[in-house]
């Protein structure tokens, strides 16, 4: 009985293992760099370049923030501390939302993708700048760059479709919003939104695709400590396997 009770208990700390190395390490990332997108808008003084999604503009340094989280707030569009650049990406004009991209590379492939998180387009006047539909695509490693909209469509996969909320009023700081994935996918390393729409920018001729920053759940590639945990698990549970079989 003894045994059989010890027995037990190595079982269930195997599990345990087993469990702690599946769902620890999902963790909110931006990605490292742009390698697509149809390009800012450059129209005023400031800057509406695509970095800025991923970069932490408009959060960092903003209320003391030091880091930037799925509880983060963000800044109007134009308010930083500096005072005299932009924070957010914004498009266009355009007379056609949908001909509107930006693909996020992470410059290595993450294990797993299962969340995204967005900060709308909000400024000082005019919301109806903000993304509205969002195309989700996504790729491995093995894809190879490309330069057109059309392109990135054919050789990555698409997985799902967002739709982002409009900021609630204009000038107050917002936090993001979550969106989990109908599936998790695996093995990636780029991720497009295609942009299907938006709440109508300045005119029906004249749209300003916009969004604020960007992040992602995800499960990065496991770390060597992990895969310890999990030999650790399965070396607990094998016997208990094996002793089935062979009665």
């Amino acid at each position: 009985m003894q045994i059989r009770t010890k027995s037990l208990v190595v079982f269930g700390l195997a599990v345990l293992l087993l469990g702690l190395a599946a769902g620890a390490h999902a963790e909110f990332m931006q990605p490292k760099s742009i390698s697509s997108n149809t390009g800012p808008y450059a129209g005023n003084e400031y800057s509406f370049a695509p970095e800025l999604l991923i970069d932490g503009a408009g959060i960092l340094d903003y209320n003391g923030q030091t880091e930037v989280t799925p509880l983060s707030r963000h800044m109007p569009q134009g308010v930083t501390p500096d005072g005299d650049s932009g924070n957010t990406w914004m498009s266009g004009p355009t007379a056609d939302a949908s001909n509107e991209y930006v693909v996020f590379d992470f410059e290595e492939e993450v294990a797993s993708l299962s969340g995204v998180y967005v900060w709308p387009w909000f400024d000082l006047g005019t919301l109806n700048r903000c993304v509205k539909d969002i195309d989700i695509y996504v790729g491995d490693g093995s894809v190879l760059p490309q330069t057109t909209q059309a392109d990135w469509q054919s050789v990555l996969t698409k997985i799902d479709s967002i739709t982002v909320a409009q900021a609630p009023a204009p000038g107050a700081d917002i936090g993001s919003q979550s969106f989990t994935l109908a599936a998790p996918a695996s093995d990636v390393r780029y991720v497009m939104f295609d942009v299907r729409s938006t709440y109508g920018g300045d005119s029906p001729t004249g749209m300003y695709p916009g969004l604020s920053e960007v992040g992602f759940e995800v499960n990065p590639v496991p770390e060597p400590s992990t895969l310890a945990i999990v030999s650790l698990g399965l070396f607990g549970i094998l016997p208990f396997i094996c002793g089935r079989r062979s009665r």
